[in-house]
Order: structure tokens, then C-alpha cells, then sequence
């Protein structure tokens, strides 16, 4: 999700509807905590959180998020935001999301949910419209997420993304050294993921006005 003036790629949704006969979709990496929390990083120096946390209850799954960023210079904050999302799955399959921001003053919205016809998409930045089938959010946390249309979960655009694996990597975590595989997207999404031999994800990277924002697992 790299709204016109995030510091942060946010997170989206989608999916198609359940048909007479469809395979059984993977089991979904949820971590054995159920939550996934990072430090953000700006060139080296923290500036924010971003916490997910995964709620299952009779083959249902809520995945609440928070990201809350805030740029200082001296005393005075010079950017802010924040954002919260419910994304909902049932059965293995992604039902729908909702989702506010404010982007440093610009509020943003997102609503997404499984209709007759499909997942419907409603957003700050566009009109509503079906989204294709099997397209995910832009969560991250499902290395599933990692193809070539994603939603921006922040305003409800239509991300068209090239996907380059780019193979399996040492990666240094606070804990040590770790495996991980590197995707790195470009189009509308430039940004690096890195997952490990789980399918969690435990890292991310991108470019944004000349700074380096970095996740840092906690």
C-alpha cells in the first residue's frame, strides 16, 4: 500500500467466492503467537510499530491491524500515521476487510467483502468495482500475497506488480542470522519481502523520498 504520501506500503484485501468443488486452499502461515509485530525503521532510526494479531473461532479468522507512524525533527512531528484493519478469512479463503487511515491529515478508507458477484471493493481512492478472483491484500503476513495483483488496503487500489524471487538469503534478525526468502516487487508496489522456510513473513524494505524504511522483527 504506497499511498501518495506514505511512508509505509499498507495492507488490503480480496478474494474470490467459494465454488461447488474448489480445492482445499494451503493451511495459512498464522504463527504459533499470533501476532506479528515489527519495529519500523527510517534510514536506521525508529519511527514506528506495525502489529498484527490473528483471531481464529469455528474455521473463521480476523487478522486486526495497527501501524502507527511518527516522524520527528527535534520536538515537532513532521509526519504521522496511523493506521487500524480488520482482514477476514473463512475456511482458508479471504472474505473481506475494512480499514481507516490518516495519512498525515488525509483520511483514507477501504471496504471489501465477498458478494454474489464476487469481491466487492470500495474505496477513498476508487470507484466500486469486482475484484479479480484470488487477488490478496497488500498484508503481507501470507507469503500467498506475493503476486502479480494486489489491493492496496489502505484506499482500495488495484495494484498491478511484478514479482522477482529473488532466491533464499542470510538475513540478519535481532536474534541472529536466518534463512529467508527474498521477493522483490515492482509497478505500483516497489518493495522487497523476505519470508522464512514457514512462509512467515520476517522482514521488509522499500524506498520512499530519498529514506530507507526497514522492518526490524520484534
Amino acid at each position: 500500500m504506497i499511498a501518495r504520501r506514505n511512508l509505509l506500503a499498507a495492507p488490503l484485501a480480496l478474494c474470490a467466492p467459494r465454488s461447488a468443488g474448489a480445492a482445499t486452499p494451503p493451511a495459512l502461515p498464522i504463527p504459533a503467537s499470533r501476532k506479528i509485530a515489527f519495529r519500523i525503521l527510517r534510514n536506521g532510526t525508529e519511527v514506528g510499530l506495525h502489529t498484527l494479531r490473528f483471531a481464529e473461532a469455528d474455521g473463521s479468522l480476523a487478522v486486526s491491524i495497527e501501524i502507527d507512524i511518527a516522524v520527528k525533527l527535534g520536538p515537532f512531528t513532521v509526519y504521522h500515521y496511523s493506521h487500524r484493519g480488520i482482514e477476514r478469512w473463512r475456511d482458508g479463503r479471504f472474505v473481506g476487510m475494512t480499514s481507516k487511515t490518516d495519512d498525515d491529515g488525509s483520511d483514507e478508507y477501504l471496504k471489501a467483502a465477498i458478494q454474489p458477484e464476487g469481491m466487492v471493493v470500495e474505496g477513498s481512492q476508487t470507484q466500486r468495482y469486482v475484484a479479480p478472483p484470488g487477488v490478496l491484500p497488500t498484508t503481507y503476513w501470507n507469503r500467498a500475497m506475493v503476486q502479480d495483483q494486489l489491493i492496496n488496503s489502505q484506499d482500495g487500489r488495484l495494484f498491478e506488480v511484478t514479482v522477482a524471487d529473488l532466491g533464499r538469503e542470510t538475513l540478519a534478525q535481532p536474534s541472529g542470522e536466518m534463512q529467508a526468502q527474498h521477493f522483490q516487487l515492482s509497478g505500483d508496489l516497489p518493495i522487497d519481502l523476505w519470508y522464512d522456510a514457514q512462509g512467515h513473513w520476517v522482514a521488509l524494505e522499500f524506498a520512499k523520498r530519498g529514506s530507507r524504511i526497514s522492518y526490524q522483527k520484534l
